[in-house]
């Protein structure tokens, strides 16, 4: 399971993925019928890193790039001389 959710969030580290699997499993350990608990971790596990990936990418998207950094403290262009 663990290789499963690794492989579908690469950017996450291997140590965060093992974390939440942890979590999940912890918090369903009280369960009375086990049958689905395998599903259910990974569904809980992959929606957490999901978040945490939409986090990502959103806090990236806010980073202006270095070409607009650039842009922005370049001196402008002198006016032709007449």
């Amino acid at each position: 399971m663990t290789a499963r959710l690794k492989a579908a969030f690469p950017m996450a580290a291997p140590a965060t993925v093992e974390e939440l699997v942890g979590a999940a499993s912890q918090e369903l350990s009280h369960a009375r019928v086990r049958t689905y608990i395998a599903i259910l971790v990974e569904r809980r596990a992959r929606k957490a890193l999901a978040a945490n990936d939409t986090v990502t990418e959103a806090v990236t998207a806010q980073q202006p790039s270095t070409d607009a950094v650039t842009m922005a403290t370049a001196r402008p262009a002198l006016p032709p001389k007449r």
